[in-house]
């Protein structure tokens, strides 16, 4: 199904959620049992809307630490609501549970750093990455091509860079938007699914009036993926998938793949269509998302 072909969901059926309801015991419930990819889940959206959580909630959110020596229970039991007659297991799974959402909480906050550090020319490492950028996206064009073309590398060049999809002779330019992490991203597509790459940007620049720069639409979901990250929206595809960076890269690669290919099923006249065409597709994936928060046990929009 659709939700499956953009989030790249895990084999095999998921765990019935453990239900949810708003009695002082829920916690209990939803930890309750064996520990499965939704107990985490749950918990976040139990501290999401639980008044009584606002406090550890915040604290999580900001990424901080509670006294390991000091279980989540008894801390929840002293500060923040009663929990009658739990459990080892119902113990074990909320750590197990709040430290996912810790986990969580610090990726979206390093990714964001990464994005708002600006590329800068001084910086030997950021011109490393984007020399290996280039070198990444040159070999999968060449692997699609079954041959090798030749090519230098110039850092200030219009043919160099128009091939890659960026709008002018310098490419930190396009960078401006999603800073570091916008290059990484361009840069982990590239060299971990050269296919897809070389095929999604071959199709973006198809030479017609409806060309759209591909690293551009790139940095554009770099951007749309990190708001959606900090408001909620997807960490229950982490949760799933995994809470770490390539979960991040992966969902960057299969909708920027994905929204190319929207935005040609469309048959745009020209490109000044990409804008409006880009906003279907966003709501589109929004009700995926809801859809499959609802699939999981808990809402993927908020």
């Amino acid at each position: 199904g659709p939700v499956v072909a953009l989030l790249g969901a895990v084999a095999g059926s998921l765990e019935e959620a453990p239900p949810l309801d708003h009695r002082e015991d829920e916690i209990e419930r939803i930890c309750a049992g064996p520990f499965t990819r939704r107990t985490p889940r749950a918990v976040d959206a139990y501290l999401q809307r639980s008044k009584r959580l606002v406090p550890l909630s915040h604290a999580l959110l900001e990424g901080c630490d509670w006294n390991p020596d000091e279980s989540s229970c008894r801390l929840l039991d002293k500060k923040y609501c009663h929990i009658t007659d739990h459990g080892a297991a119902v113990e074990a799974n909320l750590d197990r549970s709040l430290q996912q959402l810790l986990a969580m909480n610090r990726l979206v906050a390093a990714l964001d750093r990464q994005r708002q550090v600006a590329f800068d020319s001084d910086s030997e490492e950021h011109e490393d990455l984007l020399r290996s950028t280039w070198g990444a996206a040159v070999a999968a064009l060449d692997l699609v091509a079954g041959e090798e073309r030749p090519r230098e590398y110039a850092r200030v060049s219009s043919s160099v860079w128009d091939e890659l999809g960026f709008q002018g002779a310098d490419p930190t330019t396009d960078l401006r938007g999603g800073g570091l992490l916008a290059l990484r991203c361009i840069h982990e597509f590239a060299a971990r699914w050269p296919y897809a790459y070389a095929s999604s940007l071959v199709m973006a620049s198809r030479k017609d009036l409806a060309y759209i720069p591909h690293a551009v639409v790139s940095i554009q979901v770099t951007f749309l993926l990190m708001q959606w990250l900090k408001d909620h929206r997807l960490r229950n595809v982490f949760y799933a998938q995994g809470v770490e960076e390539e979960t991040f890269f992966h969902l960057h690669a299969k909708v920027t793949a994905r929204l190319v290919r929207y935005y040609f099923s469309r048959n745009p006249e020209n490109a000044m269509a990409f804008n409006d065409i880009k906003k279907d597709f966003v709501a589109e994936l929004e009700r995926e998302l809801w859809a499959y928060g609802r699939l999981h046990g808990t809402t993927g929009v908020q």
